[in-house]
Formats: C-alpha cells, sequence, structure tokens
C-alpha cells in the first residue's frame, strides 16, 4: 500500500496543469525510504508501513516530494529556473525535514524535549563540593549547598 494517494499529491498540484491518475509505487517507496533514513535518527520510522500508521506531517512531506517529481517527469524539458514552484515545494519539505532532525517539529513517540532532564532535591549538593581546580570546598552538607527544596523565600 502507498504512503500517498492521489488526492494528497494533487492538492500540491494546479488540475488543469496536471491531473495525477495513479501512485507510482516505486517513487512513493523510494520517497520515503530516503525521508525515513534522513530522520530515523531521530524518531523510531520502524511502524510506519502504510498510510494509516505514518504520522500526518511525514505524509504531507512525502505527498510535496512526490508531487515534486510528477512535476519533474511531467515537464522533462523544462530547466528548473522555471520550475521555481517545483523547487518551492522541495525546500518547504526540506525545510520540514530539517526542522523534525533538530526536534523543532516533535512527532511522538520520545522523550519530551522541552522538559528539564534533573529535578534537584533536598539531597542535590549534598556531596563533596569542588571549585573548578577540582579543590574540595567545605564538606559534604557543607554551607556549600546551592539548592535546598524546603527553603522559603
Amino acid at each position: 500500500m502507498a504512503y500517498v494517494l492521489e488526492p494528497k499529491i494533487q492538492q500540491w498540484i494546479e488540475p488543469t496543469k496536471l491531473t495525477i491518475d495513479g501512485v507510482d509505487e516505486d517513487i512513493d517507496s523510494s520517497t520515503a525510504s530516503i525521508v525515513f533514513a534522513r530522520i530515523e535518527s531521530r524518531v523510531d520510522t520502524s511502524g510506519w508501513t502504510d498510510n494509516t500508521n505514518t504520522p500526518t506531517v511525514i505524509l504531507t512531506v512525502l505527498s510535496m516530494l512526490v508531487a515534486s517529481v510528477h512535476i519533474r517527469k511531467a515537464f522533462p524539458d523544462i530547466q528548473d529556473a522555471d520550475l521555481e514552484y517545483c523547487i518551492w515545494l522541495e525546500r518547504q519539505a526540506e525545510n520540514i525535514i530539517q526542522a523534525i532532525i533538530n526536534g523543532t517539529i516533535d512527532l511522538g513517540g520520545g522523550p519530551p524535549t522541552d522538559q528539564p532532564i534533573f529535578w534537584p532535591d533536598d539531597s542535590t549538593g549534598s556531596s563533596q563540593q569542588y571549585d573548578a581546580e577540582g579543590n574540595p570546598i567545605g564538606g559534604p552538607f557543607s554551607e556549600d549547598i546551592k539548592f535546598t527544596m524546603g527553603a522559603r523565600f
């Protein structure tokens, strides 16, 4: 089964200029493979097998790229300079891919990226403290503890 269907591809193409009659499974599959390979360092893509279990953002990227391929195949004699819309589609898809890789777009399933990975508690600072040169400062539980949970300000 294809990741993107005709209506999702056609939404990016003016129907009076080009009509999508079917999805080329090879283009769909190879485009998905490329996109998944790019983002798999950030997101687990192993469960994405078709359009029913792939995130909508990914399906949007795939439909943009497949639409771009259809445009390029339909008008092979036109130079890149005259395919501004096609180039725009590819850039938009690339921007979304980069945002996923950078963590700006969260597809879910991983640890929250905007939450602290460490919450201090009363034992924070209770071990031996050291200065920048590695010299001990005070002793354990000395006055150098930087944070206490029960303190009122």
